[in-house]
């Protein structure tokens, strides 16, 4: 199939590639809102967060212990906790030894209490038994100690079967399309993006912003899949073009800018035949506190779909695409990724 260049175009072949894209970002925009209000409105999201609500953060020491004693543990909770959840840990199976804090109940005497005003009505916890006849009352616990406590991994138990979890990962090739917009940042926007280690398996990428509250550069956790780089990427973009604005980040709220920069990179990813549909859906459910989500989305159509074709197009115009017929080639089958 031939390929033009978008300086080889006729006017009319350029009109097309136009529509296209609008065609497309309606797709993408429509594709989005549908997948937040399946998720949401399935119970998946809900059923989500449920679950994860009966998993406490171990401290470091702990997740060292876990993992030296069962690398490939997923999610660890005690026995009890398994045992609500309608699973059993299967006979023959051995704890995960952790740290438990041993607690003690600390007393402070009436004086020193910060409920000193004897008109003012006492707190549950001081009334009745509570009230200790020394005139000392309950005031919280502190740990005294550590002792040895048990842990299992979901792979070790059996029963109820788990909810659907919402793939919040990505992994795959990104088709070119982290390239593309590393240049569209560096040409454009005269931002250095930059690959580095992520010391946290929940940290992606960031946005830094100048002393005039303009993006001067964008991070990119280096030890992700390609997919997810090209997503981090998009997102910070996002950022970049939509919310460089100072006034604008302290006046809104965080889930509506956290909202727009996901829905840019959807459209943009969606755009180029990537698929990262279930980890938008979630990530706008959570920032959007389920419900919540769509109707950011809704409010923000405009801005999200102006940025997201800002992009695109820079990125069309500038690199070899087939956009003559109707149909487009990823990224990686261009010739080059180098200025048309």
């Amino acid at each position: 199939m031939d390929r033009k260049k978008w300086s080889e175009m006729t006017e009319q072949e350029k009109q097309a590639a136009v529509a296209l894209r609008k065609e497309r970002l309606e797709q993408a925009k429509e594709k989005l809102e549908n997948g937040v209000i399946e998720l949401v409105g399935s119970g998946r999201w809900e059923e989500y967060l449920k679950f994860l609500s009966h998993f406490h953060r171990y401290s470091f020491n702990n997740l060292i212990l876990i993992l030296l004693q069962c690398p490939s543990a997923t999610q660890c909770a005690s026995y009890r906790t398994w045992k609500q959840l309608g699973r059993q840990v299967r006979k023959g199976e051995r704890g995960i030894e952790i740290l438990v804090p041993v607690l003690t109940r600390v007393y402070a005497s009436r004086k020193s209490s910060p409920f000193e005003d004897e008109d003012s009505p006492q707190p549950e916890f001081l009334q009745g038994a509570a009230m200790q006849e020394d005139g000392l009352v309950p005031c919280g616990y502190k740990v005294v100690g550590f002792k040895i406590g048990h842990t299992f991994d979901v792979s070790q138990t059996e029963g109820t079967p788990l909810p659907s979890l919402i793939n919040m990962t990505l992994a795959g090739d990104d088709q070119g399309v982290y390239a593309a917009l590393s240049a569209f940042a560096k040409q454009t926007l005269t931002i250095d993006v930059e690959l580095v280690e992520a010391h946290s398996p929940t940290w992606g990428g960031a946005c830094r912003y100048g002393n005039e509250g303009h993006a001067v550069q964008i991070l990119v956790a280096a030890n992700r899949s390609p997919l997810f780089r090209a997503q981090t990427l998009a997102h910070e973009l996002g950022h970049a073009l939509l919310h460089s604005d100072q006034q604008y980040r302290m006046q809104t709220p965080r889930s509506r800018i956290e909202c727009e920069a996901e829905s840019v990179a959807f459209c943009i990813l969606h755009h180029f035949g990537l698929d990262v549909g279930e980890v938008a859906f979630g990530y706008l459910a959570h920032w959007g506190d389920g419900g919540n989500a769509l109707t950011e989305l809704l409010e923000s159509g405009e801005r999200i779909r102006s940025v997201a074709h800002q992009v695109i197009a820079w990125i069309e115009e500038q690199y070899v695409d087939v956009v003559a017929d109707g149909v487009d080639q990823p990224i990686q089958e261009w010739t080059e990724l180098v200025p048309a």
